[in-house]
């Protein structure tokens, strides 16, 4: 039989062409999530919570704060000009009704249910009332299981849970107090970039104490300020900044648009004033560590931003590293109220005094 062309099989052809578009609108496809990829990725900014993609016309303007926005902000992406606030108007009543405060200092390494309880029976020996914990080092890890959200992102809550432990000194009457490095953090700058302050190659900038994080991104202090709110939940009673400034290192790049038209002192008083603003009505005490050579105006000072005559509007006390004479004169000048209440120094060994932290 002969067989005509109408009567062969083509079924298998036309499987082949359908493969082949098949295929080729998946390189299509393909190319064209690589082209998107590669040309929206200055639109991608990282946030604690994930990455979110802000294409131009897809922004609403923001309000003008006065401050620098918060985020992965490049410093390319918007021209802010951002004048110098005013605290004349600052009434926080920092400093009243303060209760003498002799401590013994914890490091970090030592914060333990059981070590705590054996510095606790001690206190009374000493001449002590307090407990000063260090349960945010220069390192970032925290002293305690944290459950914020950021330090469960960055891997940096530790393991310790001490919840309990706090509450048994507290039923015992001793004053608690949290210390915390907010710009000093090595691995919260090492894991979220972002936060990081850079040089001008775009390097995580590090001092021979670590990498330090922006004083003037605001997510810093969303982070700072979730730690203070478990702290308070957790019983204590005051917390302590320390190494909240800015490296004195010229070439430095901050993390936020605008960032230069105003200085350092700038960015930590707001910081410190937003922390205070949040803690009124709370009973909780904040504080802060000065750098002691900036105090004095040395030539050799490493870090900035600290203006003691605004910042004592914002603190109820400030603590100083193994002061002098000069160095407890030139901390108290601006202050109002007892200074003996205000003003803490850390010490080699107990001595007399309203307040001070014994170790460190």
């Amino acid at each position: 039989m002969t067989i005509r062309p109408k009567d062969v099989y083509h079924g298998h052809r036309r499987g082949l062409e359908i493969i082949t578009i098949l295929v080729s609108f998946f390189v299509v496809l393909i190319a064209v999530a690589a082209y998107l990829f590669y040309s929206l990725q200055k639109y991608v900014v990282v946030y604690p919570d994930g990455v979110r993609l802000e294409l131009p016309f897809m922004r609403s303007p923001a309000p003008d704060t006065g401050e620098p926005s918060e985020g992965g902000v490049s410093a390319g992406d918007v021209n802010l000009i951002i004048d110098a606030p005013s605290y004349d108007d600052v009434s926080l009543n920092m400093g009243q009704e303060l209760l003498p405060v002799r401590a013994v200092y914890v490091k970090a390494a030592d914060i333990t249910p059981e070590f705590l309880e054996n510095v606790a029976s001690q206190l009374e020996d000493r001449g002590a009332n307090a407990m000063l914990l260090e349960m945010k080092p220069a390192s970032g890890l925290l002293s305690w299981n944290s459950n914020a959200e950021m330090a469960l992102s960055y891997a940096v809550s530790g393991e310790a849970d001490i919840q309990d432990a706090i509450a048994e000194l507290k039923e015992q009457e001793i004053y608690m107090i949290a210390e915390l490095s907010c710009c000093l953090d090595s691995l919260m700058a090492g894991r979220n970039t972002p936060l990081a302050l850079k040089t001008v190659s775009g390097a995580n900038y590090q001092s021979a104490e670590g990498l330090w994080l922006d004083s003037y991104n605001r997510t810093l202090r969303t982070y700072i300020f979730s730690l203070i709110d478990e702290l308070f939940l957790m019983g204590f009673d005051e917390v302590l900044f320390t190494n909240l400034a800015c490296p004195a290192v010229e070439g430095l790049v901050h993390t936020v648009s605008g960032s230069a038209t105003f200085g350092a002192d700038t960015a930590i008083s707001n910081f410190s004033r937003a922390a205070a603003e949040r803690m009124q009505g709370t009973g909780m005490r904040l504080s802060l560590l000065l750098d002691a050579p900036l105090l004095r105006g040395d030539d050799d000072a490493k870090v900035t931003g600290q203006n003691v005559g605004q910042l004592s509007l914002f603190y109820d006390r400030f603590f100083l590293l193994d002061p002098s004479d000069g160095d407890r004169t030139l901390a108290t000048a601006h202050m109002e109220g007892d200074t003996r209440l205000r003003f803490v120094p850390f010490v080699a060994e107990a001595e007399e005094g309203e307040c001070w932290v014994l170790g460190g």
